[in-house]
């Protein structure tokens, strides 16, 4: 065993081709079946979906590289199961607008307890939407749409352009 107290220089990780470097995140992530699995928050955070975020979150902090590699499956499919976590998206996706174009799905799965939460979201889905140009699917579920939200949201997107799948449909008025 090394003594790491007798070492002159920090270790660093070998250089590694990017390409090597995505078929492990590829084979990790794939086999991980990550589309599959329940984001639901009723599992806990031992869940598998939490499991898998935590280990992309964790692959993405090893180097710059692996960051750069990562960053894909980290943002390819996101999943919103809180409503400060739908703010911190679009926070990042403002100070970070690159990233938008690696979000390929979307899918809003939080409680939103107030009608001023409701606004909020409207603005910040709004924003999102707007630094996501690649969004292929949106599904919303688990969420009580007001009607400031669906009027954004129509106003938008056009239905054409992206899958919208909704699981729980809005109220009628």
């Amino acid at each position: 065993m090394v003594d790491v107290d007798q070492m002159d220089e920090p270790s660093s990780i070998p250089f590694i081709p990017d390409d090597v470097v995505h078929c492990i995140l590829t084979a990790t992530f794939t086999s991980l079946e990550t589309e599959l699995l329940d984001p639901s928050l009723s599992r806990g955070p031992s869940n598998p979906w939490s499991q898998s975020l935590r280990t992309k979150k964790a692959v993405s902090l090893v180097s710059r590289q692996w960051r750069a590699c990562a960053l894909p499956f980290l943002y390819g499919s996101v999943v919103i199961r809180r409503f400060p976590s739908l703010f911190a998206l679009a926070e990042t996706l403002y100070t970070k607008p690159r990233y938008g174009a690696l979000v390929s799905r979307l899918a809003l799965n939080c409680y939103v307890a107030s009608e001023e939460e409701g606004e909020k979201i409207g603005i910040y889905m709004h924003s999102i939407l707007n630094h996501c140009p690649k969004i292929a699917t949106l599904t919303i579920g688990d969420f009580h749409l007001t009607s400031h939200f669906e009027t954004l949201l129509s106003t938008s997107m056009d239905s054409t352009e992206f899958g919208i799948a909704t699981h729980n449909p809005p109220p009628q008025h």
